[in-house]
């Protein structure tokens, strides 16, 4: 997990940003009841983009691939990785 996080933050800080502000954050998540926490919170803007954001097409298109507003994965693993807008 370090390298990876490691890898990230040098990536993103070469990356370009609005007056090199850099409007984001990282967040690494291991304990489970956050990750489950953040999962609901998760789901929950899924269940809204599906229902009303987006279209019936990219609707359509996505369950062709089995997407869904479900995300399991969210609490599988060790550790969660998250990239935030700093706002």
């Amino acid at each position: 997990m370090f390298f990876f996080c490691f890898f990230f933050a040098i990536t993103t800080g070469t990356s370009p940003s609005g007056a090199h502000t850099e409007p984001w954050m990282f967040v690494v998540v291991s304990d489970p009841e956050t990750k489950s926490a953040l999962r609901r919170i998760i789901e929950a803007e899924e269940e809204i983009n599906y229902r009303k954001r987006m279209g019936d097409k990219w609707v359509n298109d996505v369950k062709r691939m089995g997407t869904t507003c479900h995300k399991p994965y969210l609490e599988i693993g060790k550790d969660l990785f998250n990239l935030l807008a700093r706002v």
